[in-house]
């Protein structure tokens, strides 16, 4: 049986964590295959020290999740390991 994965507790986005998804936007938009008119992160939690699960606002009314991989020390680029569209705004931030 596989150990379920353990986030850290929400906490709200900061000027750091917008840059970690900033750092990853061409990739998203080349990925979704959309053109969002807004790209603000609002919350995140992490797995550990390198993984980044974050709630980003695209739309007025429409939310992506973001997993972003940002190799500890800086040792290189962050990654865009995944994401979920067509999120709300209560939508709990959860391992994927």
């Amino acid at each position: 049986m596989e150990t379920p994965r353990v986030l850290s507790p929400v906490e709200d986005a900061t000027d750091e964590t917008q840059m970690l998804i900033d750092s990853v936007y061409e990739d998203f938009m080349e990925r979704c295959s959309k053109n969002y008119s807004m790209y603000k992160a609002l919350q995140y939690k992490t797995e550990g020290t390198s993984f980044y699960f974050v709630k980003v606002q695209v739309e007025p009314d429409n939310y992506a999740h973001l997993k972003v991989f940002k190799p500890s020390g800086g040792s290189g680029p962050n990654k865009l390991s995944d994401f979920q569209l067509d999120k709300g705004l209560n939508d709990e931030i959860r391992y994927f």
